[in-house]
């Protein structure tokens, strides 16, 4: 009897998980990728547990989707991929990250799977650049005759960063309070999905002179928000999902760099990253490229393939009381907490 995993998807991510008895065997933002890797047998859970079929409530007739229909507009996306390797397109994240900073655009898109560095490229490059946060220069203001107890903090900075959920109104407050500043949204997806939110964000990338903000409902007598406000910052989107995704007016509006790696392609931006002495200075290079070399090695038994995985691998390899240090790393390296 055919084993046969199911697919489910995480509404809080967006990612389907292929699950055969209580057990994810992958994960992707791509249904149709899933199915592929179990039916192929390149899932080494699969392998293991015996599973060689997908079974998916949701798509009618799965499998006799032409290969080359899946996903047209991924596939598009994947042939741009093709022309610049990984770390060119990294650089240009760095290029239009500068012309964020210096005015130019007015927004960008920064999309591709999570853990391989683009968070840490767009905040490298904004605190290269000289720019503050607004988490870490948040003054304390006095008024001298009011005295301490009429104290109140003032928010300074260059730039402010918004992670996880957002409501739209939430949205057009955080326009409202960084009008002026560049605004990071970093995993930050809800905003990019609810259709209230993408029409604030129209009006905040739009390329007229003045970008007017507008908020056309009722709001509380004691609101400190204004009906509506000029904007005059920039925004950037880091964002997992798949380019495709992002709503087609936001994307127009922005510029947009394709992060989306394959195995090799991840194998090649984490050799570049261990050149740098900023990635795990505690540990020497010759430490850094085995742990590299052992994960490419395995590269078809990893339960995942990131920062994270090759920071854990050069621990492992660093620590000399591990004794085998291959037998463990391989453990850590083909084994989840799903199991």
């Amino acid at each position: 009897m055919t084993k046969a995993a199911t697919i489910r998807q995480d509404k809080a991510t967006g990612k389907y998980h292929a699950v055969f008895g209580g057990v994810v065997l992958n994960r992707s933002f791509s249904k149709e990728y899933l199915i592929q890797v179990i039916r192929e047998g390149k899932s080494p859970k699969a392998t293991r547990l015996g599973v060689t079929d997908v079974i998916d409530n949701d798509t009618v007739n799965v499998s006799v989707v032409p290969p080359a229909a899946m996903l047209a507009q991924p596939e598009q996306h994947a042939h741009k991929s093709t022309i610049f390797n990984i770390n060119k397109r990294f650089a240009f994240v760095e290029q239009l990250t500068n012309m964020i900073i210096d005015g130019e655009i007015p927004s960008l898109i920064i999309t591709g799977e999570g853990g391989l560095g683009k968070t840490y490229t767009v905040m490298k490059t904004l605190k290269d650049a000289g720019l503050t946060n607004t988490r870490d220069s948040m003054q304390k203001f006095v008024d001298v005759e009011a005295g301490e107890d009429a104290a109140e903090f003032v928010i300074e900075g260059d730039y402010t960063v918004v992670k996880g959920y957002s409501t739209a109104r939430g949205l057009y407050r955080t326009l409202f309070e960084n009008r002026e500043r560049i605004v990071v949204f970093d995993d930050c997806d809800k905003v990019l999905r609810d259709e209230v939110a993408v029409n604030l964000l129209k009006s905040a990338l739009d390329s007229y002179d003045e970008r007017w903000i507008t908020w056309n409902s009722e709001q509380s007598p004691n609101s400190d928000l204004p009906k509506s406000f000029l904007f005059t910052g920039q925004i950037i989107f880091i964002s997992n999902l798949a380019q495709y995704k992002i709503d087609q007016a936001v994307r127009s509006r922005s510029m947009c760099v394709d992060l989306m790696m394959n195995t090799e392609q991840k194998i090649e931006r984490m050799g570049h990253i261990i050149e740098s002495d900023d990635f795990l200075p505690k540990f020497n290079l010759t430490q850094k490229q085995e742990a590299l070399e052992f994960i490419d090695l395995h590269k078809s038994e990893a339960t995942e393939i990131s920062l994270r995985t090759l920071i854990s691998v050069t621990k492992i390899r660093a620590n000399a009381k591990v004794g085998n240090w291959k037998e463990l790393a391989l453990y850590i390296l083909t084994t989840s907490d799903d199991q």
